[in-house]
């Protein structure tokens, strides 16, 4: 049977056995160690796209959360939609042991109002997540091309300013001719979990400028199944981050998270 709660009060019920006095649990050094494999493994295995391990094109990606894009049946899953799908408010994750042992059910989405009260839908899918519906044509600049440059707004309240003009001024900060652009957002629990510590390990110096997105899962408008678990981005002091509703600004948000050494935008 299921169980119906939310990671962070599992987190707590583990915690106590591992010294952890926040809510989540992951503000203990040790839970953190311990889950973080658990939590990459069962991340990466729901979200593999394809057999081989390189990254995946957009059709693959189309082709497996719309299975019948493909000539493949739906099968109503988390990871998969089609435009007949039933509205998700709850659904069954987390395998342990082989076994499913955790039902997510969408609070914040229940407690919003119509049409996000209806959980997720295909609409919502179309909304947050066009760039995986069939047909969509990716509109990046192919390799050779130049990257266009854009706005971007200061986490701290400063003028606004552009992406090639900060990247500039932090490459000659650093003395550096590189700079890594990080385009991340905290609700995103791939860089939660494990992400921007592996970004942490490999920087090697080379300054990186964090450029915060759009909400990845907004808890009351879209919340896509990496919502409950308040947990510390370890790449530098632990903290813990609570999720972000889709109506604060993401500069605003940005502004609260631990990510690894740079410069926030």
């Amino acid at each position: 049977m299921p169980i119906d709660m939310p990671m962070n009060v599992m987190m707590d019920a583990m915690g106590k056995c591992m010294g952890s006095k926040e809510s989540g649990g992951m503000e203990s050094p040790k839970m953190a160690k311990m889950m973080q494999p658990i939590m990459r493994s069962m991340m990466n295995s729901s979200m593999q796209v394809t057999e081989h391990k390189n990254d995946a094109s957009y059709k693959e990606v189309q082709d497996f959360m719309v299975p019948t894009s493909s000539g493949k049946p739906f099968v109503d899953a988390p990871g998969t939609f089609d435009k007949k799908m039933t509205p998700r408010i709850s659904e069954t994750g987390m395998a342990m042991l082989g076994m499913k042992v955790m039902r997510m059910t969408r609070t914040d989405m229940v407690k919003a109002p119509a049409p996000h009260n209806k959980g997720i839908t295909w609409e919502k899918f179309v909304e947050h997540r066009g760039y995986a519906t069939p047909g969509y044509q990716p509109k990046h600049p192919k390799e050779g091309e130049k990257v266009p440059d854009g706005k971007i707004l200061a986490i701290d309240g400063g003028k606004p300013s552009t992406l090639l003009t900060e990247a500039k001024k932090l490459a000659k900060e650093a003395g550096s001719d590189k700079v890594i652009l990080s385009f991340d957002a905290i609700t995103c629990p791939f860089f939660r979990a494990y992400a921007a510590e592996d970004l942490f390990k490999v920087y090697n110096g080379v300054p990186h400028l964090h450029v915060y997105l759009r909400e990845a899962e907004p808890s009351d408008v879209f919340d896509a199944g990496g919502m409950h678990c308040e947990t510390c981005a370890a790449a530098t002091n632990a903290q813990t981050l609570k999720v972000a509703e889709s109506m604060e600004p993401a500069h605003s948000a940005a502004a609260h998270a631990s990510v690894p050494p740079g410069r926030s935008r």
